[in-house]
């Protein structure tokens, strides 16, 4: 398949993601989750989510279940997907986590930049598209933003003359190698050696396909009024 046919058929998971039934699929489902608990949705919830709100109209693969192989957490219509939630902070800002790159950079072995950099691109050549879930804390509601960014938007490249050392200031760490550091990332070495984005959200408002805003004030469903509303229902 040659790159025009791999953008379009890219174009088209989109605006199949998009569609009206995906949306209220959306919809239904984070509502649901809302109504039962007001724990945040994370991790493996997001994973679990998504695939029951595209299950009725893509085919579904290759789910991690919480698996911490690094890259695709599932597979959708063919396309590779990363699943990542996050909570955006006041100004604007997402930090989304990645891979942990211990054997390759570390406070021992501070590593080659080129090196580490080939390191990511080989972890993101298994997967298409970020699958990413935003909330958003209000005053009296909270919103959940759904993006699918491709792996390859210009905010996930990582430039070797555009990655600087993060030194240290203080304490036994001052003046030696910490980290790394460019526009849109980090890897702090006291972290796992984990790498981070970092990024105005305005920077992925063209890849959002789907949002919704929860009141805080709606009434928990405790479970023993869920079990006799399934239960009436012929559910259980």
């Amino acid at each position: 398949m040659n790159v025009e046919e791999t953008n379009q058929n890219q174009k088209k998971f989109i605006e199949k993601l998009k569609g009206s039934d995906v949306g209220m699929r959306f919809q239904e489902v984070i509502r649901v989750h809302f109504a039962l608990t007001r724990h945040p949705i994370t991790g493996t919830i997001w994973e679990d989510i998504k695939c029951k709100i595209l299950g009725k109209s893509f085919h579904i693969s290759e789910q991690a279940n919480g698996g911490h192989q690094p890259g695709k957490d599932n597979r959708v219509d063919n396309f590779g997907m990363s699943d990542k939630t996050m909570k955006v902070s006041k100004n604007n800002i997402l930090k989304v986590s990645s891979y942990r790159l211990g054997k390759v950079c570390n406070v021992k072995k501070n590593g080659d930049v080129s090196e580490i950099i080939r390191g990511i691109e080989k972890r993101d050549e298994s997967f298409d598209f970020f699958s990413i879930l935003v909330k958003r804390d209000n005053d009296n509601s909270t919103t959940y933003e759904w993006y699918v960014v491709p792996r390859d938007y210009y905010i996930f490249k990582i430039e070797p003359n555009d990655v600087r050392a993060m030194v240290g200031k203080q304490g036994s760490n001052k003046d030696e190698i910490v980290g790394w550091e460019w526009e849109y990332g980090y890897i702090r070495f006291s972290m796992s050696s984990q790498l981070w984005y970092k990024f105005d959200i305005n920077l992925i408002q063209q890849f959002r396909i789907h949002s919704i805003e929860l009141n805080n004030s709606c009434p928990i469903v405790d479970y023993s009024t869920l079990f006799n509303l399934m239960n009436d229902n012929g559910l259980i």
